[in-house]
């Protein structure tokens, strides 16, 4: 065997296994699905108007291990549209199986001046044929890049959740009531309120002791005791008369004011409770 046949057999052998090109018509769009192999491909970002031939990328089901390539011939020939494709990291697509297309124009020999026929038209495809087809391919690629654009623009900006309420302190809420109150009469749930968060106010330090005891614990207390008692007479203790009645309300006021003045403010200024 001769070194020419050798050559000879191994073309026709590589020939023999070599994919069949895909037929498309020109200006047609066709497709063409690939095995990339495991690393993904991109279209070139570098396709312009004069290109003979164009190509685009479907989207594809995650995970899938095929791709699918969209392409559209400009000029009639064969391509290997490897030329126009990269993988995702930037590295050429060489490494792929040969995707070869042939690109073949359905026009009769005697149709090269006018597609149609037409006699002395005023506007001669022939002469903008091509031109006809770079914008509309432009157009087609252009597409999915405005899809792309308006869903990013489109998303709405997250939003910080609103900050935590504020939980006033005793001392506040001590303070708020008295200012709603002032020198008017107070509805039997107000002096129930009120008396309650004075003695809270006031057994924060007993904590962990039933009521009972924490009252009168707080009645111990030198600081508490005066203003206690002066309440609990105010809103217990039954009087003879609306004079006698009107005396405790007195003394019960001074001792709150006293309280507000020497106690609340300065807590409600610190944020202590008490």
């Amino acid at each position: 065997m001769t070194l020419s046949t050798l050559h000879a057999l191994i073309g026709a052998a590589i020939l023999a296994h070599a994919p069949e090109p895909v037929i498309a018509v020109r200006g047609i769009a066709s497709k063409v699905e690939i095995d990339p192999h495991g690393s993904r491909v991109i279209a070139r970002p570098n396709q312009s108007p004069d290109s003979p031939i164009f190509i685009r990328l479907l989207s594809s089901q995650p995970g899938a291990s095929k791709q699918t390539i969209e392409f559209m011939g400009v000029v009639a020939g064969s391509f290997d549209l490897r030329e126009l494709l990269m993988h995702e990291n930037g590295a050429d697509a060489t490494d792929l199986d040969p995707i070869t297309v042939k690109v073949e124009s359905r026009l009769r020999s005697d149709q090269l001046a006018d597609v149609y026929g037409l006699a002395n038209p005023d506007f001669s495809l022939a002469k903008h044929y091509k031109t006809l087809l770079f914008t509309f391919g432009a157009l087609w690629v252009a597409v999915p890049m405005v899809v792309v654009g308006r869903r990013l623009m489109a998303r709405k900006p997250v939003m910080a959740p609103p900050p935590p309420a504020v939980v006033p302190t005793l001392a506040e809420e001590i303070i708020t009531m008295l200012d709603q109150c002032g020198d008017a009469p107070m509805t039997v749930a107000q002096k129930g309120r009120l008396e309650l968060l004075i003695l809270k106010y006031w057994s924060q330090s007993t904590e962990g002791t039933e009521m009972s005891g924490a009252v009168a614990k707080v009645r111990q207390d030198p600081r508490a005791r005066d203003i206690v008692v002066a309440v609990e007479e105010w809103l217990h203790r039954p009087h003879s008369g609306q004079d006698a009645q009107n005396g405790a309300q007195t003394r019960a006021r001074a001792r709150l004011r006293e309280f507000r003045e020497r106690e609340l403010t300065s807590a409600a200024a610190t944020g202590v409770v008490s």
